[in-house]
């Protein structure tokens, strides 16, 4: 009973307009299964790492809501060949992410479909569509390596938070943000906003504070569509998210005893030094560290930062570029899950697949790079494929090509052995 009072709130909240809270669910079914069924009515929650949500069954029937909440410092992934969610909007599908939720490809949302990215909350992708009464509520930080549509003329996105779109942000739908302060969205290529309503309703009423901060210096076409007062366009040079550095890459990796924080800049314009910045709950930051900046230099420059006090769990990471003359500017955020757990394990995705081949993804991996044998079994035991790898932290591509039926994906190495089922299909 508690559930379904939950999710009357939820659907009251998201359906009569955006939402600019983020709810936290209870009560909910705590789960750690591979496979689930989520059913009509229930609200699943997600409380570990290594959740993959291509696993969860979705199938509601007509009428039906079930709520997905993946929890604060939690990371999981959807790696699921067809990461299209939708329905014919007389059935919902709500997902509230406090944690880090890593898309495998594009992700498209259709009817029903309600994201809710909270403020501690990452989402990773690459292209986002939104159409058919999708809608995502984005107090946290979105990042799209392609692009962003929006397609839901009666809503589609509020950004109470920030966007990064590497490619173009093409806007047919409703685009709101806070009336105090504003969301940003940091874009890529072009921005153009053919039928939409950019920072107001379908009607032309404003409808909060938005800005396109036009990175590529493409430009920001209106066209035919609806800009209110709060819609806004600033420069790259404006853009608080933008360095005076070209950063090329911001990432982190687990060691041992702690956490490796590294970027690369292609350009830099009277850098001085680098803050390095740490929150637990991703709102709070603490200078942990500084790195000196190479001034003015039109070379690839590469950094690296140790955090050797690494709490277990996630943290989030950021940088505080500062200018001779004192400027300052703050990096995008990122995030790291750090554990004492030694323990390596083996990710197969897209899990199951079409039989044209498949990736692997090692995680806890704290060497620099580990020999490993993956051997490809039948369902009968008999080894099919026997290849030798090296593992060094980024995503390995299978190619070879299996028939329809059910396999074992095994890596052996000196000190470990894993193993995953994969499905063909």
């Amino acid at each position: 009973m508690k559930n379904l009072l939950f999710i009357f709130l939820l659907l009251s909240l998201f359906f009569e307009g955006f939402s600019q809270t983020c709810p936290t669910p209870d009560p909910c079914t705590v789960s750690n299964q591979t496979d689930y069924d989520l059913d009509g009515g229930e609200v699943l929650c997600i409380t570990t790492d290594g959740f993959d949500l291509g696993d969860v069954d979705t199938s509601l029937s007509n009428g039906e809501t079930a709520v997905l909440y993946i929890a604060q410092g939690i990371s999981v992934d959807v790696t699921s060949t067809d990461n299209s969610i939708g329905g014919n909007g007389t059935r919902s599908f709500i997902i509230i992410n406090e944690g880090t939720m890593n898309y495998v490809g594009d992700i498209t949302l259709g009817a029903g479909i309600v994201i809710n990215n909270c403020a501690t909350g990452t989402l990773n992708a690459d292209d986002m569509g939104i159409s058919n009464a999708g809608v995502v509520n984005n107090l946290g930080t979105i990042n799209l390596s392609g692009g962003l549509t929006n397609n839901n003329e009666n809503g589609g996105i509020y950004n109470g938070g920030t966007f990064n779109v590497d490619g173009t942000f093409t806007n047919n739908g409703v685009v709101c943000g806070p009336d105090v302060g504003c969301g940003v969205f940091s874009v890529g290529g072009s921005s153009s906003n053919p039928t939409g309503s950019f920072g107001a309703d379908a009607g032309g009423v404003d409808c909060g504070n938005v800005d396109i901060c036009d990175v590529g210096n493409d430009g920001f076409q209106p066209n035919n569509g609806i800009t209110g007062s709060g819609g806004t366009v600033c420069s790259a040079a404006d853009c608080f998210i933008i360095l005076p550095v070209e950063l090329i890459s911001f990432t982190s990796k687990l060691i041992e005893n702690g956490v490796s924080i590294n970027w690369e800049t292609t350009s830099e314009t009277n850098n001085a030094y680098f803050w390095i910045e740490k929150s637990r709950n991703g709102s709070r930051f603490e200078v942990i560290g500084k790195v000196e900046g190479n001034g003015t230099s039109n070379a690839i420059q590469k950094y690296e930062f140790i955090d050797n006090e690494a709490e277990e769990g996630v943290s989030y990471y950021r940088l505080n570029q500062i200018d001779y003359d004192g400027t300052s500017n703050f990096s995008k955020i990122i995030a790291s899950n750090f554990t004492t757990d030694l323990e390596l394990k083996l990710t197969v995705f897209p899990n199951p697949n079409n039989g044209e081949g498949f990736s692997l993804r090692i995680r806890n991996l704290r060497e620099t790079s580990l020999k490993a044998k993956m051997l490809i079994y039948s369902s009968q035991g008999q080894v099919l494929v026997s290849n030798d790898l090296l593992l060094d932290g980024s995503d390995i591509e299978i190619k070879n090509k299996l028939a329809q039926g059910s396999y074992f994906i095994e890596l052996r190495g000196i000190e470990f052995n894993l193993k995953k089922r994969l499905m063909i299909q």
